[in-house]
């Protein structure tokens, strides 16, 4: 029988979200997951699947290799949905606190903007302070998303483990 996944939360208490700002709650799950030995910054995603299931990503950073070579949480996410069969990420939440959730970094935005439907991807940006609590398209993060490669944007891509001779 195959082990229960730390990174895939699909049993009570948790069980399948019905409400995308329940992933708020989720986040502290986290952070006891935390890998960050270099920088000491430990963030953490957690993202609902089209199942509705909630999946789980860390921040992995490899002592002795520049942080450059990290993983960031969002990979780290996505990576996990697709070792799941999960079909699609529709919300996402990232977060470095219990508190404060912001958008994915550029490099994480790039990345999640060429996955398969990411048109329906909802991004959770929430800060306390200054009164926001929202999710947001994708898109909405990219800027000048309109003429930033506007065949990929409009274009679904599938992210699979298959080659695509794209070099």
């Amino acid at each position: 029988m195959a082990q229960p996944s730390k990174f895939v939360l699909i049993n009570e208490p948790y069980g399948v979200v019905s409400d995308p700002m329940d992933l708020v709650s989720l986040i502290d799950r986290k952070i006891s997951l935390r890998m960050a030995p270099i920088s000491g910054r430990h963030v953490g995603a957690v993202g609902l699947g089209f199942s509705r299931k909630v999946f789980l990503g860390i921040n992995v950073e490899l002592p002795g290799l520049p942080l450059h070579h990290s993983i960031h949480a969002e990979q780290f996410l996505v990576v996990n949905l697709m070792l799941n069969s999960e079909q699609n990420l529709t919300h996402l939440a990232v977060s470095s606190s219990d508190s404060v959730f912001h958008a994915p970094c550029g490099h994480c935005r790039q990345f999640l903007q060429e996955i398969t439907e990411a048109s329906i991807i909802q991004v959770l940006i929430k800060d306390p302070a200054l009164g926001i609590q929202e999710f947001v398209t994708l898109k909405s993060l990219l800027p000048r998303h309109s003429n930033l490669l506007p065949d990929l944007l409009h274009v679904q891509q599938e992210v699979s483990p298959t080659p695509h001779n794209l070099l």
